[in-house]
């Protein structure tokens, strides 16, 4: 079987797409008889290759791409594409759907999506929806915490708490964050994962951390290790995306920033489960709501033992279930 993902990342639009193509890629890649290509658009990512049975290619826009073969299934990850290019793919193979948000939706074949709630769904008349927290895509470094780690993590004088605003981090929102952060009551060791895209500067984030607070700050580079931190963690805050996904299936309770409100229903699904919580970011209270949630969560830290042990709503099979139905359709194909 040939496989070509196709996904669009940048450190300015973000690298969630390509985090996720590459974790179901590489799933993929490891069964027999399956051979994976990996294009990306707009940025190059050289280094991801090192070590992995995955052919990766590079182009700086959409008129540079080139399909040098014939694919039995195309899997896209991107907000949008133009028409050339999209024609392009049609001509070539059956198209599969990762990202929730598509300028043509309607115009694949496939639609995998990590959420049964969608305003898309009820209209995909033509399109083979698989949707649910069982389709969620999980990466393999991401670990699950056992209940008595948690409880260490818990228990701890001083609430050890991750911030993750994504790997490009475009807006710099981790430094706004912990200017608002910094008036927390509760005593608090933030944990700051800044990702591979990060290219902000660093000294002005050890600036605002190092002045007018008694809470410890810990940054951190990390990408493919980024669990070993969280696992560490009592609490997460995520701008939403995979890894608020991630953190539900690893026992990580969180609190969403939503962006946009048109996209709530992205995690409403977590929310309903009770493994994560959310605020809107354009709420005029927003800053002051989220200092709120931490310093009572530290009074009453029940709460996130609770949304810890809602974490078996996602069970990590997301990748099998997604390999089981394309194989199948491909096989029927032939």
């Amino acid at each position: 079987m040939n496989l070509l993902f196709l996904c669009k990342a940048s450190e300015k639009i973000g690298l969630g797409h390509l985090v996720r193509s590459r974790s179901l890629a590489r799933f993929l890649s490891k069964k027999p008889g399956i051979i994976v290509d990996f294009h990306v658009i707009e940025q190059n990512f050289d280094r991801l290759s090192v070590g992995e049975n995955i052919s990766y290619s590079f182009f700086a826009n959409e008129s540079d791409h080139k399909l040098s073969k014939d694919y039995d299934l195309i899997f896209l990850d991107m907000l949008n594409v133009g028409e050339e290019l999209f024609r392009n793919l049609k001509q070539n193979s059956k198209l599969v759907l990762l990202s929730p948000v598509f300028n043509k939706i309607n115009e694949v074949d496939f639609f995998f999506h990590r959420t049964s709630y969608h305003p898309s769904l009820a209209s995909l008349s033509n399109v083979r929806k698989y949707a649910g927290l069982d389709y969620s895509i999980i990466s393999d470094e991401c670990i699950r915490i056992a209940e008595t780690r948690y409880r260490e993590n818990l228990n701890t004088l001083s609430l050890p708490i991750a911030i993750s605003m994504g790997g490009g981090d475009a807006n710099n929102k981790t430094l706004k964050l912990l200017k608002n952060l910094k008036n927390c009551k509760a005593p608090v060791t933030f944990w700051v994962l800044l990702g591979e895209g990060y290219s902000h500067s660093y000294d002005e984030l050890v600036k605002e951390v190092t002045k007018d607070t008694t809470h410890e700050v810990i940054l951190v580079r990390s990408n493919r290790h980024m669990w070993h931190v969280l696992q560490n963690c009592a609490l997460g805050i995520f701008p939403g995306g995979i890894t608020v996904y991630e953190a539900a299936y690893a026992g990580l309770p969180s609190v969403v920033i939503v962006e946009d409100d048109a996209q709530a229903y992205l995690v409403e699904e977590l929310v309903e489960k009770g493994v994560c919580l959310t605020i809107s970011a354009s709420a005029e209270s927003y800053p002051k709501s989220l200092v709120e949630v931490i310093d009572g969560i530290f009074k009453d830290r029940s709460k996130l033992l609770n949304m810890h042990a809602s974490s078996v709503c996602i069970d990590g099979h997301g990748k099998e279930r997604i390999f089981n139905l394309i194989n199948d359709f491909v096989k029927e194909s032939r």
